[in-house]
């Protein structure tokens, strides 16, 4: 069963480097 903490966790990290990403693009 996966733990929700970790579904947050990787979801803010998704977040984090899909921003990191579109900064780059800039």
């Amino acid at each position: 069963m996966v733990q929700s903490s970790s579904v947050i966790s990787l979801g803010a990290m998704h977040k984090l480097i899909m921003s990191t990403r579109v900064k780059q693009v800039i």
